[in-house]
C-alpha cells in the first residue's frame, strides 16, 4: 500500500513502468488522494500531447518545429475516401507480397524474422513507401513503422556517424527509454525524423522487451559498442549477430544519405 505521495512512483505509473501489483496499489491510492489523482491526470495529458504532436529531432539534434497534427495523419484524412478502395486494395497486395519476396535479402529491415522496422517518407511533398538501400536527401521526412505480435515495451534510439546516441521514443530526458505498447502491424512511432545536410549514416534501433529499460544504462552500452565498432553499418552487423541486449530483441534500420 502507498503510505505517502511519491511523484517518482506516480510518474512511473503514468508511463506504464509498474507491474500489475504496483499499478493496483497506485490505483487504490488515487481513489483516495485528489492531489495525486490530479497529478497523474496532468502527466497523462502531457504525455498524450508529446506522443501526438512532437516530431523526432533531426540528424544534428536541432529542435524541429512542432506539428499540431503529424503529416501522415493529415494525408490520411484526405485519402480515406470510399472511391479509393480499389486503389488501396492493390497497394495492400504490393505491401504484403513484395516484403515477403525480398525477406532475407541484403538491405532488408527484417531482423531474424521476429520484429520488423519499415518506413514511409516524404520528399518534395510526395509520400512513398520506404525500400531497402534507399539513400536520403536533406529535408526528407521519415516516418518509422514497426510490427508487434504481443504487448511489450518498446524504445527507439539512434547512433550517428559521430557515435552520438539519441532516444526518439519516448525521449532521452526520461528515466526509462521504453514504454508499454499494444500489438499491431505497421504501427507508426509518434512524430517523424527530418533530415538535414549533415553527411554520414545513422543507425535506427528499436528495442522490444518485457520490462522497461533504463535510459542511462542503454546509452552507456551502445556508446561502448560504437567505440569498439565506430561505423553505423558495421555496428548494425554486430547487433544482428548478437540478437539481444538487456534481454531485449533488436530491430535495426540503417539510414544513408546521398
Amino acid at each position: 500500500m502507498i503510505t505517502e505521495c511519491s511523484r517518482l512512483l506516480l510518474e512511473r505509473y503514468a508511463g506504464g513502468e509498474l507491474d500489475e501489483s504496483e499499478r493496483t496499489a497506485v490505483r487504490r491510492h488515487l481513489d483516495t488522494c485528489s492531489d495525486c489523482s490530479s497529478f497523474v491526470a496532468q502527466l497523462e495529458a502531457e504525455r498524450a500531447d508529446f506522443l501526438r504532436e512532437r516530431p523526432f529531432s533531426s540528424f544534428t539534434r536541432a529542435h524541429a518545429p512542432l506539428m499540431t497534427v503529424p503529416w501522415y495523419r493529415r494525408v490520411s484524412r484526405i485519402a480515406l475516401q470510399p472511391a479509393l478502395v480499389p486503389v488501396y486494395t492493390m497497394v495492400l497486395l504490393i505491401l504484403v507480397v513484395l516484403p515477403l519476396r525480398h525477406a532475407g535479402k541484403e538491405g532488408d529491415v527484417r531482423f531474424k524474422g521476429k520484429h520488423v522496422l519499415s518506413f514511409i517518407y516524404e520528399r518534395n511533398g510526395i509520400i512513398r513507401d520506404g525500400i531497402p538501400n534507399l539513400r536520403f536527401r536533406a529535408n526528407d521526412r521519415i516516418q518509422i513503422l514497426y510490427s508487434l505480435a504481443r504487448r511489450q515495451y518498446i524504445g527507439l534510439l539512434s547512433i550517428d556517424s559521430r557515435g552520438t546516441v539519441s532516444f526518439y521514443h519516448p525521449d532521452q530526458t526520461m528515466e526509462f527509454c521504453s514504454v508499454i505498447t499494444d500489438p499491431g502491424n505497421r504501427i507508426s512511432f509518434p512524430g517523424s525524423i527530418i533530415l538535414d545536410d549533415t553527411p554520414g549514416d545513422e543507425l535506427i534501433i528499436a528495442l522490444f522487451s518485457n520490462s522497461a529499460l533504463r535510459t542511462s544504462e542503454v546509452a552507456k552500452w551502445f556508446q561502448q559498442q560504437f567505440t569498439e565498432c565506430p561505423d553505423p553499418g558495421r555496428l548494425q552487423d554486430r547487433l544482428r549477430s548478437r540478437g539481444k541486449v538487456f534481454n531485449a530483441d533488436i530491430a535495426t534500420l540503417l539510414l544513408s544519405k546521398e
